[in-house]
């Protein structure tokens, strides 16, 4: 595939119409890796049947990260290498109920959603195919802001007004605008300039002076696009500017409006005249009251969806109400789209993403006076240069070209030229500032707020050769943070765990890496500081690479409920634009992996260097880093920025060299997590290791290397003694045959995994970790983080894809006896309980036929849910009483236990 041109190697001018065949072949060379790969993933687990709504059965879901998608669009999704479509029903960020075209079973552990680029690329190509024939004249925005040399054109007449045009502001809102010269300069040049690039490092105040910026243009009458990447960003930025507009009459006209999904509470809160719900709240306030109930229902509802034990008869109740909201949340949501999308047409302001930008026609075809792209360098460069095909006078590009680029996946030729640089790059910003030439569409904000002198003085070094000024009281302002623990006194800390063994692993559906031990040391720490605050809701973030490191933790924090004290975990990639008193960084790099992450390799100028960037200077008081450093050393080359920033940290603040305590009462640091038992050798657990795998209830699982005697650490014919009729075990690792030793119903199966460490996981609650067997004065931990331990089953595959059937899937598939099928329509039948007690119902909610329950049905019930006495554990027998049933002991008279059958 050839290009037309390439931007930096050909001088020969090429038109408009050119870049947008490069930037179509651009664009087909990522759709086609697109279709390869199915798009970005998303990870969803514990999944539970609830019902049915029309065609689709639903499943209730957790999520790992908040899921920003609408309600009501279909998705691809992938179960145990089977790929079928659903339709999310209801989203609540981390609880989605999902709509199936197959019913899968009662329980799924794990299913991937695909959230597919490639509508949104189609319509990319689409819409900059428009513009070419609307963009014919040479000197048009678009086409300049190509151009690596400076085509902009300045009047100084109207960067004249920003004085007059920010008093104004000031006096409408009561009280002085603050902002430094850089700042106003910016403002000036945005007004003053048909192209003008405005660079914010972290900290400068990049999103206050866009806001000023757009507030200024709106006082001048002006009409605006703010356009960004994400719905995040979209709310960020309109939460500098709705503060500048107050009391205009374009924001009490509702003429200045947040176009799209917003999630930002404090905007919907305190700014209601930008979006479409505060403009009808005004006009008609039932209705909103209305929604905001029928919201609030839907949450309980799926709030309850994640219960244990729900009986038929509830899930029927909640598909029901679930189905009742959704309806008539339906017609109102139409109803507001169709208001929203009449303010679109006609507001002042428009907010929202390059991707609502590109599909709504609303916008797309509208023109605007100015258009302003903020996170430009994560941007596109196809979609700025749509977004300023859409300008009449100016276009704006806010962000800054040392943090986070684009992503794209494809590797082909067109697409690293187009795709995987940014607009500052291909208008010669970059290469300008690497020479120290000036250029005049360019203003660079200086000053920072944000951080701690010693954590800005890192990024200023390495990243914008020592241009970065503190600002006033930095240092004051954060003297609380840095005093706080860990490290008290210190700005920033450095863990190394080069001493524990701490090993890096690949999942093993999304291959990217997870590290169990210094997630529990990224957690331990947050959980220390949240425990020493005095305030209900802590400002922590913890950061990784890698989206596989950043689900488990997030799982730690919700078994531990210190996401309900304001503790976040993410990505880099979805920090930047963040800012927290504290950040651990999380870099999950060790062995046994021979080679570092390419998220962590790379020199000045690459994705290592921009993430480590965004990493640190989202801290406004305290840095904490865990990394292990004899693994970094080894792997890294010395031109390796990310390297080289973790040893200049270390030379100024000496890392504490983490290590596991053999003495509780005298240990500097130590691992104190509630739901994490810590044993300091590898013989010390093994009663208690035998206690709980006496108590299994369903299930156990063992992972255990070959080199390694397991009869050494506890008695493996313990496991002889559980309920082999009620209890399955699954045993894998090279170590497997030692426990071949009569077990009955045993899974003995290869594993993909290869690990030094032995695990022992029962009913999916609880794991045990012996992170190193062969020395066994190594320690041994006990994770019982339900949540947490599920999702480390998933990754390293501790047991079989199809293992974990439900009770549902069991009768469908003829493994019990619980009476017949439905004589209506064939399909299994369960307990459900009414006004006269208990009773067998069809499983298929459209058919909803019943019939009377016998004792054989209720024992085979007990059986199948593997109920058993609960005082002697023997097996139970169906019991009529009173026209109630019960289970009763099998052992009677010798035992009188009752124990209830419920739905």
């Amino acid at each position: 595939m050839t290009l037309v041109a390439a931007s930096s190697t050909i001088q020969s001018p090429i038109t408009f119409s050119d870049y947008v065949f490069n930037f179509a072949q651009a664009l087909e060379s990522e759709i086609r890796v697109a279709l390869k790969n199915k798009g970005q993933k998303a990870y969803l687990s514990d999944g539970r049947h609830i019902g049915r709504r029309g065609k689709w059965e639903l499943y209730s879901f957790n999520s790992d990260r908040e899921i920003t998608l609408p309600d009501d669009i279909e998705v691809q999704v992938e179960c145990q290498g089977k790929e079928y479509v659903g339709n999310i029903i209801s989203n609540d960020g981390f609880i989605i109920v999902l709509g199936l075209e197959v019913y899968l079973g009662d329980t799924i552990s794990t299913l991937i959603m695909q959230i597919s680029p490639i509508f949104l690329l189609q319509k990319l190509q689409e819409r900059l195919g428009e513009a070419r024939f609307r963009q014919a004249n040479p000197n048009n925005l678009a086409y300049r802001l190509l151009q690596r040399l400076d085509l902009s054109e300045y009047n100084p007449a109207e960067a004249a007004q920003v004085d007059q045009l920010l008093e104004k502001i000031s006096w409408r809102l009561g009280k002085s605008l603050e902002y430094n010269e850089d700042q106003r300069q910016a403002v000036a040049s945005v007004l003053g300039r048909d192209i003008s690039f405005i660079w914010g490092p972290p900290g400068t105040g990049k999103t206050k002076t866009l806001g000023m910026a757009v507030a200024a243009l709106v006082e001048a009458g002006q009409s605006v696009l703010v356009v960004t990447h994400s719905n995040a960003a979209v709310d960020v930025a309109l939460l500098s500017i709705a503060p500048n507009v107050v009391g205009s009459e374009a924001y009490e006209e509702g003429s200045i409006l947040r176009f799209g999904i917003i999630r930002n509470k404090e905007l919907q809160k305190e700014y209601p005249n930008v979006h479409v719900r505060g403009v009808v709240e005004r006009q008609n306030p039932q209705i909103i009251a209305e929604l905001n109930k029928l919201e609030a229902e839907r949450k309980e509802v799926s709030n309850k969806t994640r219960r244990e034990g729900l009986g038929a008869a509830e899930k029927s109740i909640l598909t029901r109400n679930l189905n009742r909201i959704q309806d008539r949340l339906k017609e109102i949501t139409t109803e507001l789209q169709q208001r929203e999308l009449e303010l679109v047409k006609k507001a002042q302001v428009v907010a929202c993403t390059l991707s609502k930008m590109t599909i709504a026609s609303e916008v797309y075809e509208r023109t605007f006076d100015a258009v302003v792209i903020d996170e430009a360098s994560m941007a596109l460069i196809p979609h700025c240069v749509l977004a300023a095909t859409l300008a009449a006078k100016r276009v704006a590009i806010f962000g800054d070209f040392r943090q986070l680029a684009p992503i794209a996946q494809s590797d082909e030729p067109p697409a690293k030229e187009w795709l995987h640089r940014d607009i500052f790059n291909q208008a010669g910003i970059v290469e300008r500032v690497r020479q120290n030439q000036p250029d005049s569409r360019l203003v660079m904000l200086r000053t920072q707020y944000r951080m701690h002198p010693a954590i800005s003085a890192i990024p200023n070094h390495f990243f914008y050769n020592s241009k970065l000024l503190d600002g006033p009281q930095t240092a004051s302002r954060a003297e609380k943070i840095v005093e706080s623990e860990p490290v008290p006194g210190q700005p920033i800390a450095l863990y190394d765990t080069s001493k524990m063994l701490s090993y890096c692993f690949s999942d093993w559906q999304s291959k990217s890496r997870f590290n169990p031990l210094s997630a529990l040391i990224a957690v331990n720490e947050a959980y220390r500081i949240a425990q020493k605050s005095e305030q209900k809701q802590v400002s922590l973030g913890i950061i990784t690479p890698y989206a596989a490191q950043s689900r488990l933790i997030n799982k730690m924090l919700r078994d531990l409920k210190l996401s309900e004290r304001g503790v976040k975990v993410a990505t880099v990639h979805r920090f930047q634009g963040s800012e927290q008193d504290h950040i651990i960084f999380d870099a999950v790099e060790s062995p046994p992996k021979n080679k570092a992450g390419k998220l962590v390799i790379g020199e000045m100028g690459s994705t290592a260097m921009r993430l480590i960037n965004v990493a640190i200077s989202r801290a406004k008081g305290k840095f904490i880093g865990i990394v292990q450093r004899d693994y970094l050393k080894t792997v890294l080359n010395e031109t390796d920025v990310f390297g080289r920033v973790v040893e200049q940290l270390a030379n100024i603040y000496p890392p504490q060299a983490l290590s596991w305590p053999t003495n509780k009462a005298t240990a500097k640091w130590q691992l104190d997590l509630p739901g994490v038992t810590y044993y300091p050798d590898s013989k010390s657990p093994a009663k208690f290791l035998e206690t709980d795998l006496l108590k299994a209830r369903g299930e156990i699982a063992v992972y255990w290397p070959s080199d390694v005697k397991a009869r050494e650490f506890f008695n493996i014919s313990i496991i002889k003694k559980r309920d082999a009729e009620r209890i399955r075990t699954f045993i894998s690792g090279p170590g497997r045959n030692e426990f071949k030793i009569g077990i009955q119903n045993v899974d003995f199966r290869p594993t993909h995994l290869q690990t030094g460490m032995c695990m022992v996981g029962i009913d999916r609650d609880i794991l045990w970790i012996y992170l190193n067997p062969k020395n066994p004065s190594y320690p041994v931990l006990r994770i019982f983080m339900p949540d947490t331990v599920r999702l480390l089953y998933n990754f390293w595959e501790l047991l079989p894809e199809d293992q974990g059937k439900s009770i549902l899937d069991k009768i469908a598939a003829g493994q019990s006896p619980v009476g017949n099928p439905c004589l209506k329509c064939g399909s299994p039948m369960w307990l459900d309980e009414g006004p006269f007690g208990l009773f067998l119902r069809c499983t298929n909610y459209e058919c909803n036929a019943t019939k009377n329950m016998t004792a054989k049905d209720a024992e085979a019930l007990a059986q199948v849910q593997g109920i058993y006495c609960r005082k002697c554990g023997g097996q139970v027998r169906g019991v009529k009483s009173d026209q109630k049933w019960f289970l009763g002991c099998k052992n009677y008279p010798e035992c009188k236990e009752i124990t209830p059958l419920r739905a």
